[in-house]
């Protein structure tokens, strides 16, 4: 669990194997858990707010409906419950005037400010920015809209500072110790030896709008981020009509989710996931500003009175559902061969590791395997099933290598080549694709012990092979 990744994710995966059994929908159950904690904090806070019992169900089944929510379990990576709970954070800050808070809530908080900086520790930096820009502006927001001073407020401030930096040291500092070289040795790799390899390459508009209604921000909110930012303006109309004094620290909420907006489209990196503590926080702003809404106005129906603004949303869902309905993440860019092309190759890899790995009337022996594409075999689900049948198998990384020289200078290590033909990604490994085919192809230390799809993937072996036995 050591691992500057996804600490978190890793224990409750193993977590998760020991209380369901070595299945494989078992870290998603508990992802499932973790959503439902989820629903269950938000719906607290809206009862908190005053929101009425039925409007605060229904705006949680809301959330139940937004894409993003749905892949925090159908995808098990760290960046996700990662992103709900800085936004979750960032909500709880901009609702009411932390530096208030008694100090015990204010160390509650700080320990909730400390765990999506141990759930994804080569992000911390990042999380830590948008929560701390978020209590800044919420502090200014509060100070103004009360009339008071920073002076006055100075020590109070201060103490809060301490309480929130003293959880969240609690939390992230003593991994922080312990993987500190690991974390930023990760970070410097992923933003400077690969920015080229990883910066997206679009222009100044498709950068800005990546996260919002691009590649990524149209698979993670789709329909909702038009209803989202519909809901917000008309929050800013609304309270600027009934209660302007409430403007600024509408103001500062709003300000923080265009901070982070504007810092990932700057950031060159791009990827869905990147995106996650911005749909997470544009999502829970929409539902706090939703439940504003529906309470301010209402209209009978028979004896019951009707929030107006769930009429709207009642319309409106139904009309996403007829005509715009969205699939889950992992089938969003697939065609129809895509599950029985991955079924296929990592079967067949599977079949030639165990051979590998299990020579005849020898103990199990580990398999290290060379890649070049992370396509189509899934050589995790390898290590996997490896794991499982108590033997080792080590995956080295052929799809960053810069050069074909560069890769060839790991076949040495490798009891297993798997080589794809030439796709059109960044990564530099697997644009060399048809290269390395051709030069492993000529290479007599290996042989070549099979192909698929008419050559798209080819397998090579070294020239020793163990005997065949059968799983």
């Amino acid at each position: 669990m050591l691992h500057q990744h996804a600490p978190l994710q890793t224990l409750m995966a193993a977590l998760s194997f020991v209380l369901l059994g070595p299945q494989d929908w078992a870290p998603y159950a508990a992802n499932g858990v973790l959503m439902g904690l989820t629903l269950i904090a938000v719906f607290r806070y809206l009862r908190r707010e005053g929101t009425s019992l039925i409007l605060a169900i229904l705006l949680v089944l809301c959330l139940v409906d937004i894409p993003f929510f749905q892949h925090s379990v159908t995808e098990f990576r760290p960046d996700l419950f990662a992103g709900i709970v800085v936004g979750f954070s960032i909500l709880l800050v901009v609702s009411e005037p932390a530096f208030l808070m008694s100090r015990k809530r204010q160390l509650y908080l700080g320990l909730l400010f400390g765990l999506p900086l141990l759930a994804k520790p080569s992000a911390f930096l990042a999380a830590g920015f948008f929560i701390a820009t978020a209590i800044l502006f919420s502090y200014a927001g509060f100070l103004w809209e009360r009339k008071l001073s920073v002076k006055q407020q100075l020590v109070p401030i201060l103490r809060s500072f301490g309480s929130f930096a003293l959880g969240a040291v609690a939390v992230f500092g003593p991994y922080l110790i312990a993987e500190g070289a690991a974390i930023f040795s990760y970070m410097y790799l992923a933003l400077f030896t690969m920015a080229d390899i990883n910066a997206y390459r679009g222009t100044q508009a498709q950068q800005f709008s990546f996260y919002v209604t691009g590649p990524a921000g149209g698979l993670a909110l789709g329909f909702w981020f038009w209803l989202g930012t519909g809901t917000m303006l008309l929050r800013l109309g609304v309270t600027y009509a009934v209660a302007p004094e409430r403007l600024p620290t509408l103001y500062a909420s709003y300000a923080s989710l265009l901070v982070m907006l504007v810092v990932l489209a700057l950031t060159a990196a791009k990827s869905y996931f990147l995106g996650s503590m911005f749909y997470a926080t544009f999502s829970l702003l929409m539902v706090r500003d939703l439940a504003f809404l529906a309470e301010t106005k209402k209209f009978a129906v028979g004896r019951f009175q009707v929030p107006a603004a769930f009429a709207v949303l009642a319309v409106l869902i139904g009309i996403q559902k007829a005509f715009l309905p969205h699939m889950p993440l992992a089938t969003s860019w697939t065609d129809s061969n895509y599950h029985a092309m991955v079924s296929d190759s990592t079967h067949y890899a599977w079949q030639i590791v165990w051979n590998k790995a299990h020579p005849a009337g020898a103990a199990p022996v580990p398999v290290n395997i060379l890649i070049n594409n992370a396509e189509p075999v899934r050589t995790a689900a390898i290590m996997l099933d490896a794991t499982r049948r108590k033997f080792t198998v080590t995956v080295h990384d052929g799809v960053n290598a810069r050069t074909t020289e560069d890769f060839m200078a790991l076949v040495d290590k490798a009891d297993l080549v798997i080589v794809t033909a030439s796709m059109d990604y960044p990564y530099p490994g697997t644009k060399h694709g048809n290269e390395l085919q051709a030069l492993m192809a000529k290479d007599k230390r290996f042989r070549k012990s099979g192909m698929l799809m008419e050559d798209f993937v080819q397998f090579y072996e070294p020239v020793v092979a163990s005997s065949p036995t059968s799983p």
